[in-house]
């Protein structure tokens, strides 16, 4: 996957279906179905993992990255709510495979 500073978010976040199209880039070694962590701002410019990543199959990460900085901003809402949702299942001791 990576480095990620947050390992167990990113974990979350490519657990959860494409937010564009609700499918997923394929399985894992182990028979799971992941997505891509694609961060809405780049890290270049700034953008963290806490709200800013979100789930995109392979093929939607690719279009979301030709879109304007304007288009992508509408994304951030979302991560926002994976962030939200993320910590709720932290503090409700639920067990964080996907959001439902």
């Amino acid at each position: 996957m990576g480095y990620w500073k947050h390992p167990e978010y990113a974990e979350f976040i490519t657990r959860q279906p494409c937010v564009d199209c609700g499918g997923y880039s394929g399985e894992d070694n182990f028979g799971t179905w992941r997505c891509d962590a694609s961060h809405v701002k780049t890290k270049g410019s700034g953008g963290g993992e806490y709200n800013n990543l979100i789930p995109q199959c392979r093929i939607c990460h690719q279009r979301f990255e030709r879109l304007s900085k304007y288009k992508k901003r509408e994304y951030l809402k979302l991560a926002e709510q994976f962030t939200s949702d993320y910590f709720d299942c932290i503090l409700y001791d639920q067990q964080i495979t996907s959001i439902t």
